[in-house]
């Protein structure tokens, strides 16, 4: 794939390869928004890419933050204020996040699990599926705790959901990472730091929007449900309050095997 200027010459093999098959034989395409190619098409291709992902995080809820428990806080950019406060906040287990700030904390707010009626948490700028609060809501924040598990089995995905397998006849809980705009049923966790849960399974939600239809303010967490024996129904995935980020390396030169490789959907440009 030669490359020249702005716009890179593409061409197309008419077998399919494995990601690491296709980077063995060629020089695959990475970043580029505009391509070259011979012929119309639609579909999906490899690209000289790969990623990798954040901690999962759970979102307690918007709170006040007191000065008390900031322990720093900067500000970040637009469309990566998770994955850059993450970043920033290395060395805590709490985070919270302004549209445009965050802010390092020592430890939950006080009334962290149940959402401050005041607070008013909604997607993030440049990132619909991460839940921030507007600047100028002076001392609001959406609150976040990490790190709260390490799974290497759980596939591709940034938001979390839980789904009960009939295994043999007894019903087990699996924990799937799937795309955040799916509309899904909820657990809701009943109140302030309760490990009661609340089913709710009439209406179907995005992530983004879950929070607003659980009675406590927002849903419940991986580390309570993990605990927890939840009548679910079998085969449905309900969402949980976890999400973590993806960060895309192009052009690298990752292991024989990398977890997860990147493809592209190549299609033709209408004037």
């Amino acid at each position: 794939m030669p490359f020249t200027g702005e716009v890179a010459n593409a061409f197309l093999t008419r077998n399919n390869y494995t990601w690491t098959e296709a980077k063995n034989n060629c020089t695959m395409i990475g970043q580029e928004n505009f391509v070259n190619i011979s012929n119309s098409i639609d579909r999906q291709f490899w690209i000289d890419a790969r990623v990798t992902y954040s901690p999962w995080i759970e979102y307690l809820g918007c709170s006040r933050v007191t000065d008390e428990i900031v322990g720093t806080h900067q500000y970040v950019t637009s469309g990566q204020q998770i994955e850059e406060c993450l970043h920033i906040c290395t060395d805590y287990d709490f985070l919270g996040l302004q549209q445009g700030r965050c802010a390092c904390l020592k430890g939950p707010p006080p009334n962290s699990g149940d959402s401050d009626p005041k607070c008013d948490s909604k997607g993030c700028e440049k990132d619909d599926n991460g839940l921030c609060v507007d600047t100028n809501d002076i001392g609001m924040y959406a609150v976040y705790s990490k790190p709260v598990f390490s799974r290497n089995d759980i596939r591709a995905g940034n938001c979390l959901s839980v789904v009960r397998n009939d295994l043999g006849g007894k019903g087990v809980n699996s924990y799937e990472a799937i795309s955040c705009d799916q509309h899904l049923p909820l657990v809701c966790q009943k109140g302030k730091n309760s490990n009661n849960l609340h089913i709710l399974e009439d209406n179907v939600y995005k992530w983004s929007e879950s929070f607003l239809h659980c009675p406590s303010g927002t849903l419940a967490r991986y580390s309570v449900v993990s605990n927890q024996t939840t009548e679910l129904q079998t085969n449905t995935y309900y969402w949980l309050a976890n999400i973590r980020r993806p960060s895309f390396h192009f052009y690298s030169d990752p292991e024989p095997e990398p977890k997860y490789c990147v493809s592209a959907k190549i299609s033709r440009v209408v004037d």
